[in-house]
């Protein structure tokens, strides 16, 4: 399951979920905290290891999936503005083996939504959005996190305009590690605020909401 954004172009974000069958669902937001009726957004999804909420990757104003496959293929899934997608395209490779694929929106400040992935090795990579439905040249911005349980971005999660990043490590302890200014790294972590043990994923739904749209991040460098 995945907030993955605005795909019907009615201001709400929906949430896309994936079933035992492959099939690819969308439920959109009813305005008051909940959902509307399930709609089929398509099918043959089962063999994809990591589907990603992309944002909007090539300027057309529609919110695109990225996922990749079982042979390390990104492929991007553009948005038809409609709840669905277009055909398919491949993007990238050599995706097989890492860890961890996740979109924290625009990371780096330029207003393009970007990927952030963990390598087999632990290290955090930057895949910047170039605009045109793809990304460019990884940056490396973080090691160390290949002892983590979980990642993703809640977006902008402090209020500082910044992306940030959110990690759960092996004894159950949600991480915060805030965006920082490109020269200064990243600010230490903070664990939850009520310091409970988040092992499962209804205790990540509950650490925030997705809100790249709004975010206007600049490069981090942090390490656990």
């Amino acid at each position: 399951m995945l907030g993955a954004g605005d795909f019907n172009r009615d201001g709400l974000r929906d949430v896309l979920a994936r079933d035992a069958a492959g099939d690819l669902w969308r439920y959109p937001s009813d305005a008051v905290g909940g959902f509307g009726a399930r709609v089929k957004a398509g099918n043959g999804w089962s063999g994809f290891t990591a589907i990603v909420g992309a944002g909007d990757l090539d300027g057309d104003r529609d919110w695109d999936l990225v996922a990749t496959d079982a042979a390390g293929v990104l492929w991007r899934y553009p948005g038809d503005g409609k709840g669905g997608f277009g055909a398919p395209a491949a993007i990238g490779q050599g995706w097989k083996d890492m860890r961890r694929v996740f979109s924290p929106g625009d990371f780096d400040g330029d207003a393009r939504p970007d990927l952030l992935a963990v390598t087999p090795t632990g290290d955090l990579r930057l895949y910047p959005g170039n605009g045109a439905g793809g990304y460019n040249a990884a940056r490396l911005v973080g090691n160390g996190w290949q002892s983590m349980t979980w990642l993703g971005s809640p977006g902008d999660f402090d209020g500082d305009l910044r992306s940030d990043v959110l990690a759960r490590t092996s004894d159950g302890v949600l991480r915060l590690y805030p965006g920082m200014d490109e020269a200064a790294g990243c600010r230490r972590a903070t664990s939850a605020p009520d310091g409970r043990r988040w092992s499962s994923s209804a205790d990540r739904r509950r650490a925030g909401r997705h809100d790249a749209a709004r975010s206007s991040a600049r490069i981090v460098a942090c390490a656990p």
